[in-house]
């Protein structure tokens, strides 16, 4: 119920995978008084699939030509296999949108949230190339996604079970190293 997400995190917010780890940190407090979580681990390794999406289709995705190859074959309404699709949709927004797209799964299916976070890619990302696109994927999930939505949400629900959970990936050393 939302008012169950509102006792974990004391004030509104959508972050429902609170449910999952309160529950996970109920069950593990009944052994232990800490525990060690896998945060960052994806965001600094790239682990997510996201980030091999990007690498793989990266000269595609930073391509004006390919770009409005798509466009036409969007305009003729031409069937694709999912990949395809996908990338047409990607496509069809501006290159600083792509990334923030991947972020936002009904991005494309939702006119009311497309035009909601139309233009914030360009507040974060710059200058998309087939050279970048990975490296500012991962890092606005560094800067923005940890701390701003991942991180609350293992911290308040941990504690709300009474659960200290501690995250070895979250190091400077190893993002340092790593990038």
């Amino acid at each position: 119920s939302l008012d169950r997400l509102h006792s974990i995190y004391g004030e509104l917010n959508s972050g429902i995978t609170a449910f999952t780890v309160q529950q996970m940190s109920i069950l593990a407090k009944k052994y232990f008084t800490v525990a060690l979580s896998g945060t960052g681990a994806d965001e600094i390794f790239f682990g997510y699939d996201k980030y091999r999406f990007l690498y793989k289709y990266r000269y595609i995705l930073t391509n004006k030509l390919i770009a409005s190859l798509f466009s036409v074959l969007r305009s003729k309404n031409i069937k694709m296999n999912r990949k395809l699709n996908t990338l047409s949709l990607l496509l069809s927004v501006d290159a600083d949108d792509v990334l923030l797209s991947l972020k936002n799964i009904p991005f494309f299916s939702d006119k009311n949230i497309y035009k909601f976070y139309k233009g914030i890619g360009s507040l974060w990302y710059e200058d998309l190339n087939s050279d970048n696109i990975v490296l500012q994927q991962r890092e606005f999930d560094l800067k923005i996604q940890l701390p701003g939505y991942i991180i609350p949400i293992i911290e308040r629900s941990s504690m709300n079970a009474s659960l200290e959970v501690r995250s070895p990936f979250l190091s400077k050393d190893l993002v340092e190293y790593t990038s």
